[in-house]
Order: C-alpha cells, then sequence, then structure tokens
C-alpha cells in the first residue's frame, strides 16, 4: 500500500472482484467503502504517487513485457492507465522524486537488475546511478540522494540536476545487512 501525500488515502492492490489485483484506494481513516480504480485481467501493484496526489504511479505484471511501469491519473471523470514504460524487460519498483520531475527504477535491460533515473512524463535520457546490481529504489525527501539495495547491501548515491540534466556521482556503501 501507499499513503496520499497528504495522508488520507492509501492506495493498494487487491484481488477482490472477479478479477485480479487491481488498484483500490480508502480513506485512512477507515470510512466510506474501497473506491476501485482500474479492473484489469493483469496484476497491478502500487509504487508512488505524485507530490500532489494526482498520479499514481504502479507497475503491471503484463506476461508478454514482463513489469511496466504504469500511470494513473486520479482526479477527473475518465481515468485510464497509460503505458510510461514498457519494454521486453522487467521493470519495478518505481518511486517519483519528492519533486516530480523524475522518476528511479529498477530494470533488468543490462542482464541484471541494475537502478535507472528519467524524467517524469517529459522527453530526455535515462540515466544509470547503480554501479552493478540494484533494486528498490528511494529518494531522501530534498530529492538529493536515492538509496538502493544491492543484494545484501544498501547503497547511497548523490544525484543533482543541471541543465534539466540529471547527474549521479558514484554509488557508495551506507552498510551491509546482515543474515540469519
Amino acid at each position: 500500500p501507499r499513503w496520499s501525500p497528504d495522508g488520507r488515502w492509501i492506495v493498494f492492490s487487491s484481488n477482490r472482484g472477479k478479477s485480479g489485483f487491481n488498484l483500490f484506494r480508502q480513506l485512512a481513516d477507515g470510512t466510506g467503502e474501497a473506491e476501485r480504480l482500474t479492473t484489469s485481467d493483469i496484476p497491478q501493484f502500487p509504487s508512488s504517487l505524485s507530490p500532489d496526489g494526482s498520479i499514481l504511479v504502479f507497475v503491471e505484471n503484463n506476461s508478454k513485457t514482463e513489469g511496466d511501469i504504469m500511470v494513473l491519473r486520479l482526479e477527473g471523470e475518465e481515468r485510464k492507465p497509460e503505458v510510461f514504460l514498457a519494454t521486453p524487460f522487467i521493470e519495478r519498483g518505481p518511486a517519483l522524486s519528492p519533486d516530480g520531475k523524475w522518476i528511479a527504477y529498477a530494470s533488468n535491460e543490462s542482464g541484471e537488475f541494475e537502478i535507472y533515473v528519467r524524467p517524469f512524463l517529459r522527453p530526455g535520457a535515462k540515466v544509470k546511478v547503480s554501479a552493478g546490481r540494484g533494486g528498490f529504489p528511494k529518494w531522501l525527501p530534498d530529492g538529493k540522494e536515492i538509496f538502493y539495495r544491492d543484494e545484501g547491501k544498501i547503497m547511497a548515491v548523490s544525484v543533482s540536476v543541471q541543465d534539466e540534466t540529471l547527474r549521479a556521482q558514484s554509488p557508495r556503501l551506507l552498510f551491509e545487512l546482515k543474515g540469519d
């Protein structure tokens, strides 16, 4: 589940009804009925909301193209999921930057999962920010760093924007995870 930025709603995936896992939102205080946001036979899972809460980013596990990154505009009458990124590879874990201008995600296009960042809903090139493997990207609240997991390590990479281009420094180890 994902909280809306204002804390009023929770967006979640559920297999209630006749279809597979679809997206719903519910008031966080538990009042009212859950509102169905999508109806699809393809499993869908929420990942991130825009800073103003008007756009939901989610992953759709399409059997033909694996994990695709989709967007759903939550305002207005006509709510139709739109493809943001669908490739022959698996994309997963999309996370919007705190200003909503960038999206970080994991993709296995290189043969193993790595972290990429690209402009969100505007043109521009993607930038690989991981050095080797990477998954589960999360932005620091000021948008100047991205954390991600590399197997049993948590990594951090500092990012900045110059002339509408994202620049990433070399990732650094924050700490290692200890297994049981």
